[in-house]
C-alpha cells in the first residue's frame, strides 16, 4: 500500500475524519471505552504501520509520549489476539492508504 510521509498532525486530523471521531475527544481526559478503542487504533496503525513517532502524535494530542506508547503496545497486543481489532486496523489503514492512492491518481 502507498503510505506516504506524513506529519503528524495531518495524520491524526485524516484518521480522525475516518473514523468519525473528533481530535478533541482524542485529546480529551475521557477514559470510556469507545474512546480508548479509537486511541489504541490511531496510535497501533500510526506506530505500526505508518512511521508515526510516539512522542510527535503525544504532542498532537496533548499528551505524555508514554502513554501514546502504551496504547499503541496495548493496541498491538490486541490485534494479535482479537480478529475484530486486527481487522479494524487493516481496513483503516486501506481506507488512508487509498485516501492518498485515488488523489495522487487525479
Amino acid at each position: 500500500m502507498e503510505r506516504p510521509n506524513l506529519e503528524a498532525e495531518d495524520f491524526v486530523r485524516q484518521v480522525c475524519f475516518l473514523m468519525e471521531v473528533d481530535v478533541d475527544r482524542l485529546a480529551g481526559r475521557g477514559r470510556d471505552s469507545s474512546t480508548a478503542a479509537s486511541r489504541r487504533l490511531l496510535a497501533t496503525l500510526g506506530i505500526e504501520r505508518w512511521g508515526q513517532r510516539a512522542k510527535e502524535l503525544a504532542r498532537v494530542l496533548n499528551k505524555h509520549p508514554d502513554v501514546v506508547s502504551e496504547w499503541a503496545s496495548k493496541g498491538g497486543s490486541r490485534r494479535q489476539t482479537d480478529p475484530d481489532f486486527s481487522e479494524e486496523v487493516e481496513e483503516l489503514d486501506r481506507r488512508l492508504s487509498g485516501t492518498f492512492t485515488s488523489s495522487s491518481e487525479k
